[in-house]
Protein backbone atom coordinates (compact mmCIF):
# COMPACT_ATOMS: atom_id res chain seq x y z
CA UNK A 1 0.00 0.00 0.00
CA UNK A 2 1.16 3.45 -0.92
CA UNK A 3 2.62 5.87 1.60
CA UNK A 4 0.89 8.98 2.26
CA UNK A 5 2.31 12.48 3.39
CA UNK A 6 1.08 13.92 6.07
CA UNK A 7 1.00 17.62 7.09
CA UNK A 8 -0.98 18.35 10.02
CA UNK A 9 -2.64 17.23 13.31
CA UNK A 10 -5.95 17.70 11.57
CA UNK A 11 -5.15 15.67 8.58
CA UNK A 12 -3.42 12.72 10.55
CA UNK A 13 -6.56 12.61 12.81
CA UNK A 14 -9.04 12.91 9.41
CA UNK A 15 -6.63 9.90 7.75
CA UNK A 16 -6.80 7.49 11.13
CA UNK A 17 -10.62 7.60 11.11
CA UNK A 18 -10.86 6.74 7.52
CA UNK A 19 -8.12 4.32 7.79
CA UNK A 20 -9.22 0.62 7.29
CA UNK A 21 -6.11 -1.81 8.17
CA UNK A 22 -2.05 -1.58 6.40
CA UNK A 23 -1.93 2.01 5.89
CA UNK A 24 1.21 4.10 6.08
CA UNK A 25 1.31 7.25 7.05
CA UNK A 26 4.92 9.44 6.94
CA UNK A 27 4.56 12.87 9.32
CA UNK A 28 6.37 15.54 7.67
CA UNK A 29 8.92 17.13 10.20
CA UNK A 30 7.29 19.18 12.42
CA UNK A 31 4.84 18.88 15.69
CA UNK A 32 1.72 17.00 15.90
CA UNK A 33 -0.68 16.00 18.41
CA UNK A 34 -3.32 12.64 18.20
CA UNK A 35 -6.20 11.84 20.23
CA UNK A 36 -7.93 8.44 18.53
CA UNK A 37 -10.67 6.39 20.18
CA UNK A 38 -12.47 3.47 18.83
CA UNK A 39 -10.79 2.52 15.86
CA UNK A 40 -10.07 -1.47 15.29
CA UNK A 41 -7.39 -1.86 12.03
CA UNK A 42 -7.82 -5.28 9.85
CA UNK A 43 -4.17 -4.84 10.16
CA UNK A 44 -1.66 -2.36 11.37
CA UNK A 45 -1.85 1.35 10.37
CA UNK A 46 1.90 2.74 10.34
CA UNK A 47 3.01 6.33 11.67
CA UNK A 48 6.88 7.26 10.65
CA UNK A 49 8.27 10.07 9.94
CA UNK A 50 8.82 11.38 5.87
CA UNK A 51 12.66 12.71 7.06
CA UNK A 52 14.50 10.29 9.08
CA UNK A 53 16.91 13.01 9.49
CA UNK A 54 14.67 15.33 10.82
CA UNK A 55 11.55 13.36 12.72
CA UNK A 56 8.47 14.62 13.36
CA UNK A 57 7.91 14.88 16.95
CA UNK A 58 4.16 13.55 18.45
CA UNK A 59 4.22 15.91 21.12
CA UNK A 60 0.61 14.46 23.06
CA UNK A 61 -0.39 10.64 22.15
CA UNK A 62 -3.61 9.59 23.57
CA UNK A 63 -5.56 6.28 22.28
CA UNK A 64 -8.40 4.92 23.93
CA UNK A 65 -9.46 1.17 22.64
CA UNK A 66 -7.23 1.33 19.49
CA UNK A 67 -6.02 -1.76 17.78
CA UNK A 68 -3.73 -1.99 15.54
CA UNK A 69 -0.73 0.37 15.40
CA UNK A 70 2.68 1.07 14.75
CA UNK A 71 4.74 3.91 15.57
CA UNK A 72 8.20 3.91 14.08
CA UNK A 73 11.48 6.83 13.60
CA UNK A 74 9.21 9.48 15.78
CA UNK A 75 9.81 11.77 18.42
CA UNK A 76 7.34 11.52 21.07
CA UNK A 77 7.52 14.08 24.25
CA UNK A 78 7.67 17.53 24.71
CA UNK A 79 8.17 20.19 27.97
CA UNK A 80 5.43 20.53 30.75
CA UNK A 81 3.94 23.14 30.86
CA UNK A 82 4.64 26.07 33.57
CA UNK A 83 2.78 24.59 36.84
CA UNK A 84 2.11 21.03 35.01
CA UNK A 85 2.50 18.72 37.93
CA UNK A 86 5.28 16.12 37.11
CA UNK A 87 3.80 13.06 38.52
CA UNK A 88 0.62 11.74 36.64
CA UNK A 89 2.19 13.89 33.62
CA UNK A 90 2.56 12.35 30.41
CA UNK A 91 4.15 12.25 27.21
CA UNK A 92 1.24 9.66 26.02
CA UNK A 93 -1.63 7.45 27.74
CA UNK A 94 -2.83 4.46 26.21
CA UNK A 95 -6.15 2.35 27.51
CA UNK A 96 -7.91 -0.24 26.81
CA UNK A 97 -6.11 -0.62 23.57
CA UNK A 98 -4.25 -3.83 21.95
CA UNK A 99 -1.94 -4.37 19.29
CA UNK A 100 0.52 -1.53 19.38
CA UNK A 101 3.84 -1.63 18.38
CA UNK A 102 6.61 1.16 19.13
CA UNK A 103 9.83 0.86 16.88
CA UNK A 104 12.95 3.40 16.98
CA UNK A 105 10.70 5.90 18.55
CA UNK A 106 12.75 8.89 21.51
CA UNK A 107 10.74 9.30 23.50
CA UNK A 108 11.74 12.18 25.76
CA UNK A 109 11.28 15.24 27.71
CA UNK A 110 11.79 18.93 27.64
CA UNK A 111 15.82 17.76 26.82
CA UNK A 112 17.07 20.97 28.41
CA UNK A 113 19.57 18.95 30.79
CA UNK A 114 17.04 18.59 33.80
CA UNK A 115 14.95 15.51 34.44
CA UNK A 116 13.68 16.78 37.37
CA UNK A 117 11.17 19.32 35.59
CA UNK A 118 9.78 16.07 32.96
CA UNK A 119 7.00 14.43 33.06
CA UNK A 120 6.25 9.95 32.64
CA UNK A 121 7.24 9.09 29.08
CA UNK A 122 4.26 6.28 28.42
CA UNK A 123 1.54 5.30 30.76
CA UNK A 124 -0.02 2.21 29.50
CA UNK A 125 -3.37 0.32 30.99
CA UNK A 126 -5.63 -1.74 30.69
CA UNK A 127 -4.29 -2.81 27.71
CA UNK A 128 -2.57 -6.09 25.90
CA UNK A 129 0.12 -7.33 22.89
CA UNK A 130 2.09 -4.16 23.48
CA UNK A 131 5.65 -4.19 21.77
CA UNK A 132 8.60 -1.65 22.46
CA UNK A 133 11.76 -1.75 20.42
CA UNK A 134 14.62 -0.27 20.09
CA UNK A 135 13.94 2.71 21.65
CA UNK A 136 15.41 5.99 23.73
CA UNK A 137 13.61 6.87 26.99
CA UNK A 138 15.31 10.25 27.56
CA UNK A 139 15.35 13.19 30.74
CA UNK A 140 11.81 12.10 31.94
CA UNK A 141 10.35 11.76 35.48
CA UNK A 142 9.63 7.61 34.89
CA UNK A 143 10.10 6.18 30.97
CA UNK A 144 6.88 4.07 31.10
CA UNK A 145 4.38 2.24 33.39
CA UNK A 146 2.34 -0.27 32.66
CA UNK A 147 -0.82 -1.21 34.79
CA UNK A 148 -3.49 -4.26 33.83
CA UNK A 149 -1.56 -4.95 30.77
CA UNK A 150 -0.95 -8.49 29.16
CA UNK A 151 2.06 -9.70 26.96
CA UNK A 152 3.93 -6.68 27.04
CA UNK A 153 7.64 -6.56 25.02
CA UNK A 154 10.13 -3.95 26.29
CA UNK A 155 13.09 -4.93 24.47
CA UNK A 156 16.69 -3.33 22.84
CA UNK A 157 15.60 -0.03 24.58
CA UNK A 158 17.92 2.78 26.23
CA UNK A 159 16.66 4.41 29.44
CA UNK A 160 18.47 7.55 30.40
CA UNK A 161 19.10 10.29 32.11
CA UNK A 162 15.35 9.46 33.91
CA UNK A 163 14.06 11.06 37.32
CA UNK A 164 13.06 8.19 38.78
CA UNK A 165 11.96 4.31 38.19
CA UNK A 166 12.67 2.93 34.37
CA UNK A 167 9.96 1.24 34.37
CA UNK A 168 6.94 0.37 36.46
CA UNK A 169 4.53 -2.70 36.57
CA UNK A 170 1.41 -3.77 38.46
CA UNK A 171 -1.02 -6.34 37.56
CA UNK A 172 1.17 -7.44 34.66
CA UNK A 173 0.59 -10.96 33.02
CA UNK A 174 3.47 -11.98 30.51
CA UNK A 175 5.95 -9.62 30.59
CA UNK A 176 9.31 -9.71 28.73
CA UNK A 177 11.93 -7.16 29.81
CA UNK A 178 15.01 -7.61 27.59
CA UNK A 179 18.43 -6.57 26.64
CA UNK A 180 17.40 -3.20 27.67
CA UNK A 181 20.20 -0.31 28.70
CA UNK A 182 19.61 1.70 32.01
CA UNK A 183 22.34 4.62 33.21
CA UNK A 184 22.29 7.92 33.93
CA UNK A 185 19.66 8.84 36.48
CA UNK A 186 19.50 11.66 38.27
CA UNK A 187 17.29 11.33 41.34
CA UNK A 188 15.81 14.13 43.85
CA UNK A 189 16.74 13.13 47.51
CA UNK A 190 13.63 11.78 48.28
CA UNK A 191 13.53 9.36 45.26
CA UNK A 192 13.93 5.97 45.58
CA UNK A 193 13.98 5.40 41.77
CA UNK A 194 14.56 1.57 40.37
CA UNK A 195 15.67 0.75 36.75
CA UNK A 196 12.29 -2.06 36.61
CA UNK A 197 9.76 -2.22 39.49
CA UNK A 198 7.04 -4.17 40.27
CA UNK A 199 4.15 -3.68 43.03
CA UNK A 200 0.85 -4.65 43.95
CA UNK A 201 -0.26 -1.46 46.19
CA UNK A 202 -3.97 -0.27 44.88
CA UNK A 203 -3.85 -3.44 43.01
CA UNK A 204 -6.19 -6.40 42.60
CA UNK A 205 -4.71 -8.83 40.71
CA UNK A 206 -0.76 -10.49 40.80
CA UNK A 207 1.62 -9.89 38.53
CA UNK A 208 2.94 -13.20 36.65
CA UNK A 209 4.59 -14.95 33.90
CA UNK A 210 7.68 -12.60 34.31
CA UNK A 211 11.06 -12.78 32.42
CA UNK A 212 13.86 -10.13 33.34
CA UNK A 213 16.91 -10.98 31.13
CA UNK A 214 20.05 -9.45 29.09
CA UNK A 215 19.38 -6.38 30.70
CA UNK A 216 22.71 -3.63 31.84
CA UNK A 217 21.81 -1.18 34.57
CA UNK A 218 24.71 1.10 35.31
CA UNK A 219 25.24 3.88 37.17
CA UNK A 220 27.51 5.68 34.82
CA UNK A 221 27.50 9.72 35.51
CA UNK A 222 23.74 9.57 37.41
CA UNK A 223 23.12 9.26 40.88
CA UNK A 224 22.63 6.02 41.20
CA UNK A 225 19.44 3.88 41.10
CA UNK A 226 18.24 0.38 42.61
CA UNK A 227 18.24 -2.32 39.98
CA UNK A 228 15.33 -5.00 39.82
CA UNK A 229 12.74 -4.38 43.03
CA UNK A 230 9.66 -6.40 43.13
CA UNK A 231 7.44 -6.05 46.14
CA UNK A 232 4.20 -7.58 46.92
CA UNK A 233 3.04 -5.13 49.22
CA UNK A 234 -0.68 -6.36 50.22
CA UNK A 235 0.91 -9.99 51.37
CA UNK A 236 -1.55 -12.02 49.40
CA UNK A 237 -0.34 -10.96 45.24
CA UNK A 238 2.90 -12.59 45.15
CA UNK A 239 4.28 -12.88 42.09
CA UNK A 240 4.67 -16.21 39.86
CA UNK A 241 6.77 -17.53 37.71
CA UNK A 242 9.44 -15.03 37.50
CA UNK A 243 12.82 -15.46 35.55
CA UNK A 244 15.71 -13.20 36.41
CA UNK A 245 18.50 -14.09 34.11
CA UNK A 246 21.71 -12.69 33.52
CA UNK A 247 21.21 -8.97 34.00
CA UNK A 248 23.94 -6.80 35.39
CA UNK A 249 23.50 -4.25 38.12
CA UNK A 250 26.39 -1.87 38.99
CA UNK A 251 25.78 1.87 41.02
CA UNK A 252 26.12 2.64 44.29
CA UNK A 253 24.12 4.49 47.15
CA UNK A 254 20.80 2.39 47.31
CA UNK A 255 21.30 -1.59 48.16
CA UNK A 256 19.02 -3.49 45.95
CA UNK A 257 20.38 -4.98 43.16
CA UNK A 258 18.16 -7.80 42.45
CA UNK A 259 15.00 -8.28 45.40
CA UNK A 260 12.01 -10.15 45.55
CA UNK A 261 9.74 -9.84 48.42
CA UNK A 262 6.73 -11.93 47.93
CA UNK A 263 6.03 -15.00 45.53
CA UNK A 264 6.49 -18.45 44.09
CA UNK A 265 8.54 -20.20 41.33
CA UNK A 266 11.17 -17.22 41.55
CA UNK A 267 14.68 -18.07 39.75
CA UNK A 268 17.10 -15.45 39.36
CA UNK A 269 20.41 -17.10 37.84
CA UNK A 270 23.53 -15.83 36.29
CA UNK A 271 23.63 -12.18 37.67
CA UNK A 272 26.04 -9.76 38.66
CA UNK A 273 25.36 -7.36 41.46
CA UNK A 274 27.55 -5.19 42.50
CA UNK A 275 29.10 -2.29 43.47
CA UNK A 276 32.39 -0.33 44.17
CA UNK A 277 34.79 -1.88 46.96
CA UNK A 278 35.06 1.32 48.93
CA UNK A 279 31.43 2.06 49.28
CA UNK A 280 30.51 1.39 52.54
CA UNK A 281 27.11 -0.47 51.99
CA UNK A 282 27.20 -3.25 49.37
CA UNK A 283 24.68 -4.26 46.81
CA UNK A 284 22.39 -7.21 47.27
CA UNK A 285 20.79 -9.87 46.28
CA UNK A 286 17.58 -10.84 48.51
CA UNK A 287 14.83 -12.73 48.27
CA UNK A 288 12.03 -13.05 51.25
CA UNK A 289 8.94 -14.82 51.52
CA UNK A 290 9.41 -16.66 48.74
CA UNK A 291 7.89 -20.16 48.19
CA UNK A 292 9.50 -22.38 45.40
CA UNK A 293 12.59 -21.06 43.20
CA UNK A 294 16.59 -20.94 43.15
CA UNK A 295 19.42 -18.48 43.56
CA UNK A 296 22.08 -19.67 41.72
CA UNK A 297 25.89 -18.92 40.09
CA UNK A 298 25.40 -14.89 40.53
CA UNK A 299 27.81 -12.80 41.47
CA UNK A 300 26.95 -10.05 44.33
CA UNK A 301 28.16 -8.13 46.66
CA UNK A 302 25.57 -9.91 49.37
CA UNK A 303 23.36 -12.90 49.08
CA UNK A 304 20.28 -12.10 51.75
CA UNK A 305 17.80 -14.82 52.13
CA UNK A 306 14.80 -14.66 54.02
CA UNK A 307 13.18 -17.46 53.09
CA UNK A 308 14.16 -21.42 53.63
CA UNK A 309 12.20 -22.52 50.52
CA UNK A 310 14.57 -21.12 48.28
CA UNK A 311 17.42 -23.32 46.85
CA UNK A 312 21.02 -20.84 47.04
CA UNK A 313 23.75 -22.58 45.46
CA UNK A 314 26.94 -21.66 43.26
CA UNK A 315 26.82 -18.15 44.11
CA UNK A 316 30.16 -16.04 44.50
CA UNK A 317 31.46 -13.21 45.88
CA UNK A 318 32.27 -9.86 43.62
CA UNK A 319 35.35 -9.35 45.22
CA UNK A 320 35.94 -13.19 44.60
CA UNK A 321 35.87 -13.47 40.86
CA UNK A 322 36.09 -9.82 39.14
CA UNK A 323 39.26 -9.50 37.68
CA UNK A 324 40.33 -6.60 38.11
CA UNK A 325 39.37 -5.26 40.99
CA UNK A 326 41.73 -1.50 41.03
CA UNK A 327 38.97 -0.28 38.95
CA UNK A 328 36.38 -1.31 40.99
CA UNK A 329 36.20 2.71 43.08
CA UNK A 330 33.68 5.51 43.77
CA UNK A 331 36.09 7.47 41.69
CA UNK A 332 35.98 5.17 38.63
CA UNK A 333 31.66 4.76 38.28
CA UNK A 334 31.54 6.84 35.34
CA UNK A 335 33.77 5.49 33.47
CA UNK A 336 33.27 1.59 34.21
CA UNK A 337 32.17 -0.74 30.90
CA UNK A 338 30.51 -4.22 30.97
CA UNK A 339 33.95 -5.84 30.23
CA UNK A 340 35.03 -4.35 33.46
CA UNK A 341 32.49 -6.59 35.49
CA UNK A 342 32.58 -9.45 33.78
CA UNK A 343 33.64 -12.71 35.89
CA UNK A 344 34.84 -16.16 34.03
CA UNK A 345 32.01 -18.28 33.64
CA UNK A 346 29.34 -16.77 36.60
CA UNK A 347 26.70 -14.06 36.67
CA UNK A 348 26.36 -11.82 34.01
CA UNK A 349 28.15 -12.66 30.18
CA UNK A 350 27.72 -10.66 27.42
CA UNK A 351 25.76 -13.14 25.13
CA UNK A 352 25.12 -10.33 22.34
CA UNK A 353 26.98 -9.90 19.57
CA UNK A 354 26.92 -6.23 19.00
CA UNK A 355 27.52 -5.26 22.85
CA UNK A 356 24.74 -5.37 25.95
CA UNK A 357 21.94 -4.09 24.18
CA UNK A 358 20.17 -2.63 21.17
CA UNK A 359 20.11 1.05 21.16
CA UNK A 360 18.37 3.39 18.53
CA UNK A 361 19.60 4.64 15.50
CA UNK A 362 21.31 7.93 15.97
CA UNK A 363 19.10 10.65 14.14
CA UNK A 364 21.40 13.45 13.05
CA UNK A 365 19.27 16.87 14.28
CA UNK A 366 18.20 14.67 18.09
CA UNK A 367 19.33 16.69 20.87
CA UNK A 368 22.68 15.57 23.06
CA UNK A 369 21.62 13.45 25.37
CA UNK A 370 21.64 15.55 29.09
CA UNK A 371 24.25 15.59 31.90
CA UNK A 372 23.66 14.35 35.18
CA UNK A 373 25.17 16.76 38.15
CA UNK A 374 26.54 14.02 40.17
CA UNK A 375 24.93 15.26 43.49
CA UNK A 376 21.59 14.33 44.52
CA UNK A 377 19.25 17.40 44.63
CA UNK A 378 17.40 17.77 48.29
CA UNK A 379 13.84 19.18 47.33
CA UNK A 380 10.29 18.37 48.71
CA UNK A 381 8.33 15.41 46.73
CA UNK A 382 6.08 16.11 43.83
CA UNK A 383 2.59 15.45 44.81
CA UNK A 384 0.49 12.82 42.53
CA UNK A 385 -1.43 14.73 39.56
CA UNK A 386 -5.23 15.33 40.75
CA UNK A 387 -6.51 14.12 37.11
CA UNK A 388 -5.71 11.52 33.86
CA UNK A 389 -6.86 9.88 31.06
CA UNK A 390 -10.14 7.76 30.95
CA UNK A 391 -9.66 4.27 31.95
CA UNK A 392 -6.07 4.46 32.85
CA UNK A 393 -6.37 1.89 35.49
CA UNK A 394 -2.42 2.66 36.39
CA UNK A 395 -0.84 3.82 40.25
CA UNK A 396 2.49 5.42 40.38
CA UNK A 397 5.54 3.57 42.50
CA UNK A 398 5.16 3.10 46.26
CA UNK A 399 8.10 4.47 47.99
CA UNK A 400 10.41 1.20 48.40
CA UNK A 401 11.26 -0.02 51.61
CA UNK A 402 14.26 -0.52 53.04
CA UNK A 403 17.10 2.01 51.29
CA UNK A 404 19.28 1.50 53.73
CA UNK A 405 21.62 -1.58 54.95
CA UNK A 406 19.71 -2.69 58.14
CA UNK A 407 21.35 -2.15 61.42
CA UNK A 408 21.62 -6.04 62.06
CA UNK A 409 23.30 -7.36 58.39
CA UNK A 410 26.49 -4.75 59.17
CA UNK A 411 29.46 -4.95 61.01
CA UNK A 412 30.87 -2.12 62.65
CA UNK A 413 32.60 -0.84 59.57
CA UNK A 414 28.86 -0.46 58.01
CA UNK A 415 29.32 -3.26 55.52
CA UNK A 416 28.37 -6.60 55.32
CA UNK A 417 30.36 -8.62 57.73
CA UNK A 418 30.36 -11.87 55.44
CA UNK A 419 28.88 -13.31 51.87
CA UNK A 420 26.73 -15.58 53.56
CA UNK A 421 22.85 -16.02 53.16
CA UNK A 422 21.52 -13.69 56.43
CA UNK A 423 17.82 -14.21 57.34
CA UNK A 424 16.20 -11.00 58.66
CA UNK A 425 15.38 -10.60 62.35
CA UNK A 426 11.78 -9.87 62.60
CA UNK A 427 12.11 -6.67 64.18
CA UNK A 428 13.98 -5.81 61.39
CA UNK A 429 10.93 -6.97 59.15
CA UNK A 430 8.83 -5.19 61.08
CA UNK A 431 10.50 -1.79 60.38
CA UNK A 432 10.97 -2.24 56.84
CA UNK A 433 7.22 -3.33 56.25
CA UNK A 434 5.82 -0.06 58.14
CA UNK A 435 7.44 2.50 55.37
CA UNK A 436 5.43 4.67 54.17
CA UNK A 437 3.72 4.26 50.25
CA UNK A 438 2.42 6.68 48.03
CA UNK A 439 -1.57 6.65 48.16
CA UNK A 440 -2.98 7.19 44.78
CA UNK A 441 -5.76 6.26 45.83
CA UNK A 442 -7.23 9.89 45.05
CA UNK A 443 -6.20 9.55 41.62
CA UNK A 444 -7.04 6.81 40.41
CA UNK A 445 -10.34 7.58 41.67
CA UNK A 446 -10.42 10.70 39.34
CA UNK A 447 -9.31 8.61 35.83
CA UNK A 448 -12.54 9.81 34.23
CA UNK A 449 -10.81 12.92 33.98
CA UNK A 450 -9.93 14.14 30.74
CA UNK A 451 -7.34 16.78 31.75
CA UNK A 452 -4.01 16.71 28.92
CA UNK A 453 -0.74 14.52 29.81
Amino acid sequence: MATKVINSSEELTAALKKAKGGEHFALSSGTYSLTLSNMSYSAPVTITSANGSNPANITWLKLTNVSNMTFEGLEIGRALAAGQPLDGSSMAKIAGSSNLTFNRVHVRGSLDDNSLNDGTGLIIGSSKNITITNSEFQQLYRAATFGGVENVNFVGNKVNDVRSDGINFVSAKNVNIENNFFTDFGRMKADHPDAIQFWTTNAKTASTDIVIRNNVILQGNGTGMQGIFMRDEQGHLPFERVLIENNLVYERNMPNGITVIGGKDITVRNNTVTSPKDEKANVWIRLEKIVGGSVTDNVSDAIIKATDKVNFAGNQKTTDVLRDLSRLTIANVPKMSVADLIANGIGFQNKLPSGPVSTPDSEPNRPAPGKTTGAIVDKKPITAASGSSTGVAVMFAPLTLSEVLPADLTSSSGTTSEFTTVPLSSSVWTALSTSSQLDMASWLASSSASSKG
